[in-house]
């Protein structure tokens, strides 16, 4: 009887070891057009980061500079859980900015002051309709119920910073027409 007891111990003693060291369930792979998405994404996600860090040296609007950082936090919360989203589904990729995207920050890093201000809001607006763009798709199609679910959530906040780019630049605009138009009424004295 103490033989099966000791045996019948050894072998869960066995399994219980086989069992904890078990590797987990493997995430769900993507799909390539999820991987499409969350790589488009992070890309339009990087380039807005990295263009909000330029208006802290380069602005001399608090309004901009204020959107950008605000900006700033919400995308490298993003960048992160979209990292985050990709390791846990065992996806590596390049977030690398694309040519384009490389020209355009680096024609906003010649520009200072309201010129800089101007064509930075002017670039954020678009580049922020693109993201928004990309979330959209994401919401509509991405095949990872997850992936469409963050999509659908963070859009939200995209949403908003359209909104709010279009504000601050309007603010520039018309900041510059009125600079414009009291330049000429004083030439015309």
């Amino acid at each position: 009887m103490k033989r099966q007891i000791s045996l019948f111990a050894i072998v869960a003693l066995v399994l219980g070891i086989c069992l904890s060291s078990a590797p987990a369930p493997a995430a769900e792979r993507l799909s390539s057009k999820d991987k499409d998405l969350v790589k488009r994404g992070m890309r339009e996600l990087e380039m807005l980061a990295q263009t909000a860090r330029l208006a802290r040296d380069h602005s001399d609007s608090t309004a901009v500079k204020h959107y950008a950082e605000s900006a700033l936090g919400g995308y490298d919360k993003m960048i992160g859980q979209l990292h985050d989203f990709a390791k846990e589904h065992d996806y590596d990729f390049s977030g690398e900015p694309t040519k384009p995207d490389i020209s355009t920050k680096k024609r906003l890093e010649d520009l200072k002051g309201q010129q800089f201000d101007k064509e930075f809001m002017s670039t954020m607006v678009h580049e922020n309709e693109q993201l928004l763009q990309i979330f959209e798709d994401g919401t509509r199609g991405a095949e990872s119920k997850d992936l469409q679910n963050w999509f659908e959530k963070k859009q939200v906040g995209v949403k908003d910073y359209v909104k709010d780019a279009k504000d601050v630049y309007n603010q520039i605009k018309d900041r510059d027409d009125m600079d414009r138009d009291h330049k000429k009424d004083k030439n015309d004295r």
